[in-house]
């Protein structure tokens, strides 16, 4: 899949689960870090990933994993990826939808905003 920009979400496909149960991915010889295991069941779906570098060592951090419930095309539901109370919903017509306790961006450089309407509280 070549070097991916660093910070980066990236979409693997899961291909099996290792003996320590973390999951092999697609397309990468990189080390994997994950924050759980990986369940049999896990083969075949997508991987929510990150791309990160540790002393000079690149790394793919795995995020999430794509259930099963994923709406299938002219669905409309939109698709979340959560954790506990946090949730990332991408919607077909382009909406993104954040929701958590707490939300921090921690830029290195520039964040631009580009919008019709900017709704503050």
């Amino acid at each position: 899949m070549g070097a991916q920009p660093l910070g980066q979400l990236q979409l693997y496909q899961i291909v099996a689960i290792s003996p320590d149960g973390k999951p092999v991915l697609a397309d990468t010889n990189a080390r994997i870090l994950t924050t759980g295991q990986a369940m049999a069941s896990n083969v075949g779906r997508m991987a929510v990933c990150q791309h990160i570098e540790e002393a000079g060592e690149h790394l793919i951090v795995v995020i999430g994993i794509i259930s099963d419930t994923t709406p299938p095309a002219g669905d409309e539901r939109p698709l979340v990826i959560g954790h506990g109370d946090a949730t990332l919903a991408l919607h077909r017509d382009g909406r993104i939808r954040m929701t958590g306790s707490e939300i921090n961006f921690d830029i290195q450089s520039g964040f631009n905003v580009t919008a019709g309407r900017i709704d503050l509280n």
